[in-house]
């Protein structure tokens, strides 16, 4: 499993070189190739995960799967490929979510932590909705709710031995908002240099914390 963590990261680093010859306008086709390989590498980590198995890794997995075809869809830089990687990407954080109840999270935990993730929503649509046309100002809306809900639900799960999920979410939560920001406020080389070590690491937390067996697997 460490080769492939180890690759997985290099093909990452490989990504963010071509994203950076990409906005100095040098075009090629190894920007997807990286792209589809490294997030298909954070798949093949949970299939070689050693930690032991967590209730709702079948969720966790579909999660995983629903991101990698996000990836995919997102390589395109047309509008219809774009919503198809925010609809997978939302119901990638569906999954999470559907996954940490069947974790059974502490209640008072996500009591807490609801009203500042709420907070947290507040702040991020007011940032991105002057940004949005009518057509996208439903979809980011549905898009913040369920990545903060996903978040307050993590909480609940840290208190249950489950930290490294409450960890994942967040890092998966802010790697979101840079990929927002360049789409939607500033398209920069920041952006992606930031977002991508963020993104792929949370991915990974998630693909480490599952090892393909049949208990692994169960609802």
């Amino acid at each position: 499993m460490i080769v492939t963590i180890v690759c997985m990261w290099l093909f990452v680093a490989a990504q963010i070189y071509f994203e950076y010859r990409h906005h100095q306008g040098k075009v090629g086709p190894y920007m997807g190739i990286t792209k589809t390989i490294g997030s298909l590498l954070f798949v093949v980590v949970g299939i070689l995960g050693t930690v032991h198995a967590q209730p709702g890794g079948m969720f966790l997995l579909t999660g995983i799967v629903l991101c990698v075809a996000g990836d995919v869809f997102l390589i395109s830089q047309q509008r219809h490929f774009f919503l198809l990687g925010l609809v997978s990407f939302l119901l990638a954080h569906v999954a999470y979510c559907v996954a940490f109840i069947r974790m059974s999270p502490d209640i008072t935990a996500i009591a807490i932590a609801a009203p500042v993730l709420l907070v947290v929503a507040f702040f991020i649509v007011r940032w991105l909705m002057p940004h949005l046309d009518s057509k996208m100002k439903k979809p980011v809306l549905a898009y913040v709710v369920t990545i903060c809900t996903m978040v307050a639900l993590s909480a609940g799960v840290m208190l249950q031995g489950g930290a490294q999920f409450a960890v994942a979410a967040v890092v998966f939560m802010i790697s979101d908002l840079f990929v927002a920001r360049d789409r939607f406020v500033k398209t920069e080389f920041t952006n992606r240099l930031i977002g991508l070590p963020l993104y792929y690491g949370a991915q990974l937390i998630f693909a480490a914390s599952l090892a393909l067996t049949p208990v692994a697997l169960q609802l």
